[in-house]
């Protein structure tokens, strides 16, 4: 064992500090590898069947069992039989034998393998309802409509894009059917970024689409004559492999594309219209469409619950994921997310009638034309701070808002002047570059220096409008609070690359996991981060982050005898607010996939289910640091800090190791 102190620059600009400091050999760290899961095959499984999955990634190397968001599924490895070959019955590789119950809803359950290397990153296995039927891709006689195989109405499809080819599949309808087409693959971790298109027999082209949902498209097609028609499916760059994976189907059952009010105060009942396509009894009477496409509307009664649901898959950034929410469907449609509010809700439709409002309240509205903007008023006292928050972009994608607070004034004629008191535009997230914590949405805040009205202008700086391109304002006083979001990343050499990784513990190693601090409506006290949950020979000591600061790691340590071991942890943080101690859960999140170079490859961050953490016993950590003495460490103003660091090298490992602080 070595012994060595490592300084640090002077802090000019600090009295004193306590600081905080992840130590690690990046370099090697970065090096050791890690479990990554990249596919399912197929990607789709039948509620109460057993089906043969086979899993494809990197650093797969005895895999021993699967991991379920959902506990109701069970895995066992396909067992190959003694042959000339082989002495004995030996586990076949990458092959599971998934069981799922049949009363298992429809929807998609989360997946991680265990092996040598841990637990994999994650990804998305879609569960099809019993009554369903499920189509495997045929190969290539999908890239010649003559050859195309039959999608029943209903049923669902998986396959992968070809590279340079399209996948073709035949589907019948009456003259004046209408028919909603889909196909998932962004929402499935895909590689692939679909492209639909129909074509009738002869081949012509008679609707293409891309990006309806996300980076996943959509067709609403209308049968013009009774015959047989054919959709294509490939990739807008026409790549393909087995990550490159879709679901396709064709569907005459509703489907919502919106809903308004897009929120409701919680534990009431809201008044609200559906607006979407093949609806039960819905009207077409209102004019309105989406891409040329008309929408029908209905008007429904929701009971809007008391708090939101529990987390479910969601591959949309995780800014967007983490807005508390319930889910929502009418009849057989598809399920839609909608908002849960503190405060009354108002509903504007007509820009004609909106009312000078008393917060604490939440404004619906959307943006019904290109170019539209929207004015809204509220009176404020004297004194008080008050929160304007805007949520579009978290609920469609669709919008880019702008938001701008001014004073309004009145002379004794009536006249009105506008003063501008704030403006602001998106909201940045301390992801960095590795991890996309930002939203297009914003906040902003203001003390009233006067009883009175004051204006904010609503502005989408992408200056479309459509029936579903709704927003929600809250304005009110501050209600300081917090959220915490671990990030599931490993380190990396370059600072281009992103890797996404689940936790791993060697026998006498470290694991840092970094914790993003969310505050909100300028909550500003120090919040304690422990772990818990942790199996045996772990430890993890909590770590506080102080004052306004939104960024910290956890460093998980391994005893030199700990066993092997795989799960989920929590990790939670506390904090005092006014007298009360506020206690908030941690959600994780890593990038969908790893890349060697982000500026060149599409990084998408998205959520997780559950924080991940293993230990190997297969290993022992090459090398592991300590501090000399585990008091906190303090330095004065203008002087230096010198830390002593015990490390400890193991399996031959020699040469010099270059140590980082990090959170100086």
């Amino acid at each position: 064992m070595k012994r060595h102190s490592f300084r640090c620059f002077p802090f000019p600009s600090l009295s004193s500090a306590t600081l905080f400091l992840m130590l690690a050999t990046m370099p090697l760290q970065a090096q050791l590898p890690t479990a990554e899961l990249h596919s399912l095959s197929p990607p789709a499984v039948l509620a109460g069947t057993t089906t043969e999955v086979n899993l494809a990634g990197v650093n797969l190397d005895d895999l021993s069992a699967l991991h379920f968001s959902d506990s109701r599924i069970k895995a066992e490895p396909v067992i190959l039989p003694e042959s000339e070959f082989r002495k004995g019955p030996i586990h076949s590789g990458n092959l599971f034998k998934i069981t799922v119950p049949a009363d298992l809803p429809e929807g998609i359950v989360q997946v991680r393998a265990q092996g040598y290397f841990g637990l994999t990153t994650s990804r998305p296995l879609y569960i099809v309802g019993k009554d369903h039927a499920l189509l495997a891709d045929a190969g290539a006689i999908h890239h010649e409509i003559e050859t195309a195989p039959e999608l029943p109405l209903e049923a669902l499809a998986h396959g992968d894009t070809d590279a340079s080819k399209i996948d073709y599949w035949k589907f019948a309808a009456k003259k004046g059917q209408r028919l909603l087409i889909h196909c998932q693959s962004e929402r499935i971790d895909s590689r692939a970024d679909a492209t639909l298109t129909v074509v009738d027999s002869s081949g012509r082209e008679l609707e293409r689409n891309r990006d309806a949902i996300g980076r996943d498209p959509m067709i609403d097609f209308t049968a013009p004559a009774d015959g047989t028609y054919y959709v294509g499916v490939f990739d807008f760059l026409y790549n393909g492999g087995d990550t490159y994976s879709y679901l396709l189907t064709i569907s005459a059952r509703p489907w919502i594309d919106a809903v308004f009010p897009p929120a409701g105060q919680q534990g009431q009942v809201m008044e609200a219209t559906l607006l979407g396509r093949n609806l039960p009894g819905g009207s077409p009477g209102e004019g309105l469409s989406i891409d040329g496409k008309p929408l029908e509307t209905l008007p429904v009664r929701i009971t809007v619950p008391a708090g939101p649901d529990a987390p479910r898959f969601n591959s949309s950034r995780p800014t967007h994921a983490l807005l508390p929410t319930f889910s929502f469907r009418e009849a057989n449609s598809n399920s839609i997310d909608l908002g849960i509010a503190e405060a009354p809700v108002i509903p504007v439709e007509n820009d004609a009638t909106i009312p000078t409002v008393t917060p604490p309240c939440e404004i619906a509205a959307r943006f019904d034309a290109d170019g539209d903007s929207d004015e809204f008023r509220f009176l404020a006292k004297k004194g008080v701070t008050y929160w304007v928050e805007i949520m579009g972009d978290r609920l469609s994608g669709k919008i880019d808002p702008y938001l701008i607070a001014e004073k309004v004034t009145k002379a004794a004629d009536g006249a009105e002047t506008f003063a501008k008191v704030r403006e602001a535009d998106d909201s940045s997230g301390k992801g960095g570059t590795t991890f996309d914590a930002a939203s297009r949405d914003t906040a902003i805040s203001f003390a009233a220096d006067q009883d009175g009205e004051y204006r904010i202008s609503v502005i989408n700086q992408f200056a479309s409008g459509g029936p579903d391109q709704h927003y929600r304002l809250a304005i009110h006083e501050a209600r300081p609070d917090f959220q915490l979001l671990a990030v599931l990343e490993r380190p990396y050499l370059e600072a281009n690359q992103v890797y996404s990784s689940a936790p791993l513990l060697r026998q006498g190693g470290t694991a840092p996991l970094k914790i993003l601090v969310q505050r909100e409506d300028g909550f500003a006290e120090p919040v304690t981060i422990k772990a818990e949950g942790l199996p045996a020979g772990v430890t993890c000591p909590p770590v506080t982050v102080a004052g306004k600061d939104e960024v910290a790691w956890l460093v998980f340590q391994a005893a030199p005898d700990a066993a092997t071991w795989a799960g989920d942890i929590k990790v939670s943080g506390t904090a005092k607010l006014a007298e009360a101690e506020i206690t908030r859960p941690a959600r994780s999140g890593g990038v969908a996939w790893s890349t060697a170079d982000r500026t060149k490859d599409r990084l998408r961050s998205r959520l997780d289910l559950g924080i991940p953490l293993a230990v190997s016993a297969a290993e022992k950590a090459p090398v592991a640091f300590e501090l000399a003495n585990p008091a906190p460490l303090s330095v004065e103003m203008g002087a230096k800090l010198e830390i002593p660091v015990k490390i400890t090298a193991r399996n031959g490992v020699k040469g010099p190791l270059v140590i980082s602080p990090d959170g100086l």
